[in-house]
């Protein structure tokens, strides 16, 4: 039973550091493009997104 656990512990943990890597690559290559105008997010936004979730990801 703790074993079954441990697994899906660790599974779930995988996909959410492969999100959260994927999302930081999709931010990371926003702020590579420049693809946000100004009546959206601002660049410094994008790049604390990208930042942190690089971080999390890394957490994970």
């Amino acid at each position: 039973m703790n074993a079954a656990l441990t697994w899906d512990v660790v599974r779930a943990s995988g996909f959410a550091a492969y999100g959260l890597v994927t999302l930081s690559i999709v931010f990371g290559l926003l702020l590579s493009q420049r693809a946000q105008s100004r009546d959206h997010w601002p660049r410094f936004v994008n790049q604390e997104l990208h930042q942190y979730t690089l971080l999390l990801a890394g957490m994970f």
